[in-house]
């Protein structure tokens, strides 16, 4: 089934940024007609496009505008970069991972999420089709190359979940490959066999199922898997966040 989503966003100029060492791309969008916004905010967005789609729709629907709000810039990148972009306050606002908050609140930065954007799990557990005879449950990718876009990202903290779940040690039984966010290249490593398993949102689970380089071992999209897997159907996988003082400072624009 073609669970990804298309969307085309129509911007004036990209160029790339440097936050916290890892490069992201910003998006500049072109302003349109209707009243002058109240508030124009930047806001930074994790670079997997089925947990990015939230904050662009909004814009592209006209809801952001028709609550007085404009964005100047969409910041993509890892989750990684959008978190450093957070907690070090080059903007004001994140769609991101709700594990994100938790690591930066363990690292002393008061953040919080305001909206959730997410209320249902989206990262499957994708096994490349070689090994469909092979892997059959979680527990046989033991001693196996498995992969996530990076540690502390929310694709790792489902892959380790799932390892654990299974009965299997994240740090001995498995090997951890991080290889980022980019479809094309996720697709690349299954594809070739340098990844055994991957953790990974839309679009790559629909690439990777139509070419059949792979197919799906945990449907976290089904809930009966979900309920199985993580306890329930329903959760808070994805919100948009922003550091206490934003909150405190414009009460009215949250």
């Amino acid at each position: 089934m073609q669970r990804g989503l298309r969307v085309n966003l129509a911007a004036r100029r990209v160029w790339p940024v440097l936050l916290g060492g890892a490069l992201v791309v910003a998006v500049a969008v072109g302003s349109g007609a209707g009243p002058a916004p109240r508030y124009r905010i930047d806001i930074a967005v994790v670079s997997a496009v089925e947990n990015a789609l939230g904050p662009f729709v909004a814009e592209a629907s006209g809801f952001l505008r028709a609550e007085e709000v404009e964005v100047g810039r969409f910041i993509i990148g890892s989750g990684e970069a959008v978190r450093t972009a957070l907690i070090s306050g080059h903007v004001p606002f994140a769609s991101t991972a709700t594990v994100h908050i938790l690591l930066a609140r363990e690292a002393g930065v008061p953040v919080k999420g305001v909206l959730a954007l997410y209320v249902l799990p989206n990262i499957p557990l994708l096994v490349r089709s070689g090994l469909r005879d092979q892997v059959r449950h979680v527990r046989d990718l033991r001693g196996r190359i498995v992969g996530a876009s990076a540690p502390g990202s929310l694709s790792w903290s489902m892959l380790v979940a799932y390892l654990r779940k299974a009965g299997l040690d994240p740090d001995r039984d498995v090997r951890f490959l991080p290889l980022g966010t980019n479809p094309a290249v996720v697709y690349t490593a299954l594809a070739t066999g340098r990844v055994d398993a991957y953790a990974q949102a839309e679009p790559l689970v629909s690439m990777v199922e139509k070419d059949g380089v792979a197919f799906v071992l945990v449907d976290i999209y089904d809930p009966t898997v979900a309920r199985e897997w993580t306890g329930s159907s329903r959760g808070l996988p994805n919100v948009l966040a922003a550091r206490e003082e934003t909150i405190g400072r414009s009460p009215d624009l949250i």
